[in-house]
């Protein structure tokens, strides 16, 4: 995943989690932004000292690195009690969405996650010129598919943007406003994990 693309689409996704606080079904929506190791790489480099509680090495390519722990998901999003992980994920590629965009501890967290029966969610957008399609998939049948892609006959490096939208228990297209309308898919899995 181009990491530029990938940053400006979580802005887009906390943005549309935020606009939603205006509506009165979602007045009591909390949501956190996780920061990941790609967001701390970036900062580092302006640290003029290193924290002394923390082990830090000098590299060639940056000036500090620091070890962070792997975060499950990029948002938190929490309402009348439930928790729903949402991780996300872009890609500009026309064919499908490349398999190694999503890491291993990523599939293995989600995997973790839903067993411990929470509702844990991709949100996968196909970057196109003028018109981003935002792809809502369950944890599960992400896992299920890269699975499938990789003990298959011929190993498939990427879903085909087709399985994603017959999977996706919703497609949105881009709004006004770089935003996404998650009113409806967030009431439905609010509704699916109170069942």
């Amino acid at each position: 995943m181009g990491k530029q693309h990938g940053y400006e689409f979580e802005k887009e996704i906390g943005k549309s989690l935020e606009l939603l606080k205006e509506q009165p079904f979602f007045r009591n929506l909390w949501y956190y932004k996780l920061v990941d190791t790609y967001a701390y790489d970036w900062i580092k480099d302006y640290i003029d000292e290193p924290p002394k509680q923390l082990d830090v090495h000098r590299t060639a390519q940056s000036k500090y690195q620091m070890v962070l722990p792997k975060v499950p998901c990029d948002f938190l999003a929490l309402l009348e009690g439930v928790c729903i992980f949402i991780e996300c994920k872009s890609s500009k590629d026309e064919l499908g969405f490349p398999i190694g965009n999503i890491k291993d501890h990523q599939l293995a967290m989600a995997a973790d996650i839903v067993k411990a029966d929470s509702p844990f969610y991709f949100f996968i957008c196909k970057r196109e010129p003028r018109n981003n399609i935002l792809y809502i998939v369950e944890a599960s049948k992400i896992i299920e598919m890269i699975n499938v892609a990789k003990t298959g006959k011929i190993i498939k490096s990427k879903l085909a943007w087709s399985l994603l939208a017959d999977t996706a228990m919703r497609t949105i297209p881009k709004g006004k406003g770089r935003v996404y309308d998650l009113s409806e898919p967030l009431k439905t899995i609010l509704n699916d994990s109170k069942q």
